[in-house]
């Protein structure tokens, strides 16, 4: 039986006319892959059997009617954003939008409908002569979210016949910094989907998972935009009026000018002669809370002929009242003294850049709803008068809610929202900046802010690649923003382990190995494991590189050499720019519950009040005349204090961070110069404070504010009188090097399953606060092992070494008095090295290689083979089956008992 089709030519279009046929099953029933608001979906062949897809748009009453127009403007979508992606040179973005191939008006006259007219009847699908027929993909996300992966999917080279397990259920299976991680490709595609259609100079308007389209190209599974029936901005009937094109969007993913699309109020109106503009005042104080502004459309209920006139203005006065200026026809226009004004939302970029952060919203929480999440958020996405909000100050107070620390009344309902209820962690703060500039538009530092150009126009590539780019900085590779898995956890149907979702082998999966070996198993293991981080170190080193996470989810490991990914910042001015913008971690996202992160390591930031010396007018005169003798020499004089508790803080010291947020909400970054600790309160008091970076390189749309392109300067912070701020210890590469090395010693060769919480055990510890008040270590027993160097005077662990080594009699017992010795060495230095402000000499890599060399003998000796020998077997490559084992049966203490009786 035929079940075809033919599609028509579009108008100018160099596109033929092609012949499609339904997909039936054994009972002649068609495949419908979904139903939608204005259509449902088919299965279709096309041309050289290729599987395409058939959107059948209902029927509607009048062919004038705004969804008639809305599902026209969908047929043609395809050929309209081609043709403007290659007039911008942007056709390498095609592939992320998901166009349409053909489309047909004559559907009801073709075989196809004609055959198959009583099955669309038995299914409830509704026929109109409107089709159009797009490219087949296996699935949305909405389904992947809610019903799971389909079955018959690729997954690592395998087909996969059974469907998965809903997405909503994987993502919070996941811990938080996992979820991030595997979500963050879909969140990155869609931005690339929305750039292109932008660069074709349309909108979207209904960015939600159900348009999110998914296919597979094994190994890899694409991501495209789909369902263009909002496209035309201006849909709108002379007789119905603006509103009848309005609301677009779809319910939980809608922005707030969707959601609150239309404002109405009473008003006095005045016509302006001079201007030639109507000017509506209103005392309405609700109207304060308007979303109407410039640009979007006024209309008076008394008009029949419901004119439109755009909105040039909107001033809310101190009085309470709040005036509109519209543009006039052109004509003396009548006043009046009280009529109604129905005004409605214009839609604009900002509703797409809203979608960004509902899906990632949608995605991060497991499910909750965007539209409620952001009805916390509004209260903070309005500016009035002087006041500017900012997502920074919102980031810094949930960095200090986030660390266990007290935080604002009116954010704490706000930070529940996005708390993961399962594993009760939150998500990165890195992450939240990116979700909340997506979803705010008026805070001072939103992207939607951030593109305007003076004109108030939004740049829309900017708008788009400023995303992009954030959410670069929160992966580890780049390339995972543009492609995603078929390993990817919600594409395989089920969660696992950080290990298996890796492309290459993690660290995390042989440190994990080695904790289920015989102690003797994990003495050589661990040894060969150690020996290869120290090398790494060494080669970042040599490579120039700044700094380097080498926590284990950015190891990747074969059986001879660990590498790190990818660097963390590749110069010290890369470091600062990102502490600067408030997104520098020492660690990556989640180091604070991380047990691969030292204690010591975790707490280096600390919420501020800063109070801000202000020059009086001599001190200022006397300034200005040192400050053009020495444009080098700008200080200024502050006083802190600590805003919340931290159950560890380790103080600063001079060439520390101070990061504080001025009067606009933008972040300017000092360093500490000098300090007196001399205050007898919990206020410490900075004298000096430098500032580290100009601002020419920030964010170019503050400089209309300030009519100059100097507008980071003490002189601006000097006006200010107290402020918030972020008070952090700098980063100093080895120190951090030299902590985490400490910490691979206690994962590698002590802690065993049942203790795994990564902290510095209590002993060490209490030794730890011990040299912090006295200055030095408790005394502890000889180790056999010794250095051939004393450590220097300044660096003095007590009698940790002897003078010689012993070469014979070798116990397991002494391997691992020298494994805690090399730990607490590790930890001293790395504090030293802070405390002094070291930043990579060559004598702490020369002393890191001397202590792997020491760890080698020993080991070596403990299974009577040569150092040579060790490393040859390291060379060839470690495994079960060349693996020597000793003969003596050992018996293994915890991390803990073994070293207080080291310590004893």
């Amino acid at each position: 039986m035929d079940y075809s089709f033919v599609t028509q030519t579009s108008e100018g279009s160099e596109t033929q006319n092609l012949k499609y046929e339904f997909v039936v099953d054994d009972k002649g029933i068609p495949r419908k892959l979904g139903d939608g608001t204005y259509g449902s979906v088919f299965e279709v062949k096309g041309p050289g059997n290729t599987r395409c897809a058939v959107k059948l748009f209902y029927p509607v009453k009048d062919k004038d009617d705004i969804t008639e127009m809305r599902n026209r403007s969908e047929m043609h979508s395809g050929v309209n954003v081609r043709e403007e992606l290659e007039k911008s040179n942007n056709r390498d973005l095609i592939s992320k939008l998901v166009l349409s191939e053909a489309w047909t008006s004559e559907l009801t006259k073709s075989c196809a409908h004609k055959n198959l007219e009583e099955q669309f009847k038995k299914l409830g699908v509704a026929v109109s002569d409107n089709a159009l027929v797009m490219p087949y993909y296996e699935c949305t996300l909405k389904d992947v979210l809610e019903i799971g992966a389909p079955a018959g999917r690729r997954v690592r080279g395998e087909t996969e016949e059974h469907q998965g397990r809903p997405g909503y259920e994987i993502l919070r299976s996941l811990t938080v910094a996992e979820r991030e991680r595997q979500i963050l490709c879909i969140i990155g595609q869609i931005v690339v989907g929305l750039r292109a259609l932008h660069a074709a100079g349309l909108y979207h308007h209904d960015i939600k998972p159900a348009n999110v389209m998914m296919k597979n190209f094994a190994p890899v599974v694409e991501v495209a935009l789909g369902d263009f029936g909002f496209l035309e901005t201006n849909l709108r009937s002379r007789e119905a009026g603006y509103e009848a094109g309005l609301p677009l969007g779809t319910r939980h993913y809608r922005s707030p000018e969707q959601k609150d699309y239309f404002d109405v109020c009473d008003v006095k109106v005045i016509f302006d002669e001079k201007n030639r503009h109507l000017v509506l005042e209103t005392s309405d104080r609700k109207f304060r809370d308007t979303l109407i502004e410039k640009g979007d459309i006024a209309e008076f209920s008394k008009d029949s002929t419901n004119t439109g006139y755009t909105v040039e203005e909107v001033k809310h006065q101190k009085n309470g009242k709040s005036q509109i200026i519209l543009q006039s026809a052109g004509q003396q226009e009548s006043e009046d003294e009280k009529t109604q004004v129905m005004f409605y939302k214009k839609p604009s970029p900002r509703t797409d850049i809203f979608g960004v952060g509902a899906i990632l919203f949608d995605l991060l929480t497991g499910g909750k709803s965007p539209e409620c999440f952001y009805d916390y958020l509004r209260h903070k996405d309005h500016t009035e008068g002087d006041q500017v909000n900012s997502v920074n100050h919102i980031i810094e107070d949930y960095r200090a809610a986030t660390n266990t620390h007290s935080t604002s009344a009116d954010l704490a309902s706000l930070f529940e929202q996005i708390r993961d209820e399962v594993h009760n962690r939150y998500p990165s703060p890195e992450i939240v900046s990116v979700l909340l500039r997506c979803m705010l538009s008026r805070a001072s530092d939103s992207y939607y802010e951030k593109a305007r150009t003076n004109g108030g126009e939004v740049d829309r590539q900017k708008l788009f690649l400023d995303v992009y780019t954030d959410l670069t900085a929160l992966v580890d590779e780049e390339s995972i923003l543009t492609t995603m898995l078929d390993s990817n956890p919600l594409w395989v149907g089920k969660s696992f382990g950080t290990e298996t979702t890796e492309t290459t082998p993690s660290i995390l999966s042989e440190i994990e190995k080695i904790r289920k070996m015989s102690l003797d198993e994990r003495m050589l293991w661990g040894t060969l494991r150690f020996r290869q981080l120290v090398k790494m170190v060494d080669r970042n080193r040599e490579q120039g590189t700044f700094f380097y996470n080498i926590r284990p989810g950015n190891l990747r490991f074969n059986n001879t050499d660990i590498v790190p990914v990818v660097s963390r910042f590749k110069a010290e001015n890369d470091y600062l720019r990102a502490v600067r913008s408030g997104s520098a971690s020492r660690t990556n996202a989640g180091a604070n519950t991380d047990n691969y992160t030292p204690v010591y390591e975790k707490f280096h930031e600390r919420s501020v009040e800063v109070k801000i010396k202000v020059p009086s007018e001599e001190e200022t005169n006397e300034g200005s005349e040192e400050e053009s003798n020495n444009s080098e020499d700008k200080t200024l004089k502050v006083k802190v204090r600590y805003t919340e508790s931290m159950p560890i803080w380790r103080g600063y010291r001079k060439g520390d961070l101070l990061r504080i947020i001025d009067s606009r909400g933008r972040p300017q970054l000092c360093q500490i110069v000098d300090f007196n600790l001399a205050d007898t309160e919990q206020e410490m008091k900075i004298e000096e404070v430098t500032i580290l970076n100009d601002e020419s390189d920030f964010i170019p749309s503050y400089q209309e504010d300030t009519g100059s392109g100097d507008i980071n300067t003490i002189t601006d912070l000097a006006k200010m009188e107290k402020t918030r701020g972020v008070l952090g210890r700098r980063l100093i590469p080895m120190s951090y090097y030299l902590s985490i090395l400490a910490t691979y010693i206690q994962h590698l060769f002590f802690t065993d399953e049942i203790r795994d919480d990564g902290t510095i055990p209590d002993i060490v510890w209490s030794a730890l606060l011990e040299y912090t008040m006295t200055g030095k270590f408790p005394r502890v027993k000889e180790s056999s092992f010794s250095s051939s160097q004393k450590p220097d005077s300044g660096l003095s662990l007590g009698n940790i070494f002897q003078s010689s080594p012993s070469p014979k009699g070798t116990t397991v017992e002494d391997v691992r008095s020298l494994l805690a010795s090399i730990y607490l060495e590790l930890i001293h230095r790395a504090e030293s090295c802070y405390e002094q402000g070291v930043q990579a000499e060559d004598n702490l890599y020369a002393r890191l290689l001397d202590l792997a060399d020491k760890l080698d003998d020993a080991v070596a000796q403990l299974y009577n083979m040569s150092r040579n020998e060790l490393r040859a077997l390291s060379a060839k490559g470690i495994n079960d089956k060349n693996l020597p084992s000793l003969s003596s049966n050992l018996n293994d203490k915890a991390f803990s008992e073994y070293l207080r009786d080291l310590l004893n």
